[in-house]
């Protein structure tokens, strides 16, 4: 089965300053510096974590947690 052939999208006489902003005489806009609370955004809440946790449900140490409801819970207390 012949297989295709994946052409790069940088060709190889490419230099660094053909990507520096301005380049190609587009406009750049500037970054965002608000913080979360000043544009009313949450910071998002991790669904599952892994190290060394204790359950917030039943206090048994655990090396994977996940958020439910609140709480980072232990696979046994997580409601699925």
């Amino acid at each position: 089965m012949p297989t295709e052939r994946v052409r790069p999208s940088v060709t190889e006489d490419a230099k660094l300053t053909d990507f520096e902003p301005g380049a190609d005489d587009q406009e750049v806009e500037p970054a965002d510096d608000r913080t979360p609370s000043e544009t009313g955004l949450q910071a998002p809440t991790a669904a599952y974590a892994w190290g060394d946790y204790e359950c917030d449900r039943c206090d048994s140490p655990t090396e994977r947690v996940w958020h439910d409801e609140g709480a980072f819970v232990c696979p046994a207390c997580k409601r699925w």
